[in-house]
């Protein structure tokens, strides 16, 4: 597996919700910590003339990120895409 920082990390954001464990559908995914992981879904602000494709950002937090991140301009830090 490969991966690689982003160097444009502005997006907008569509939506929030919770990630759930792998073959459930109501359990919330967490961390190896016990940290809440949430599902950010987003869209890159310079796709130039191509249709942008919608990217799934998973980030880690004990926060409500469903009521905190509301949909429009997000700035991610330390983004990386992970490839394999």
């Amino acid at each position: 597996m490969s991966k690689f920082k982003l160097l444009n990390n502005d997006f907008i954001a569509l939506g929030v919700s919770q990630k759930f464990k792998y073959g459930t559908d109501n359990e919330q995914d967490v961390s190896a910590s016990g940290t809440p992981k949430w599902r950010v879904q987003a869209i890159p602000c310079d796709s130039g003339d191509q249709k942008p494709d919608i990217i799934n950002v998973t980030i880690e937090s004990f926060d409500d990120l469903e009521s905190t991140i509301t949909p429009g301009m997000v700035t991610f830090t330390d983004l990386f895409i992970h490839t394999s």
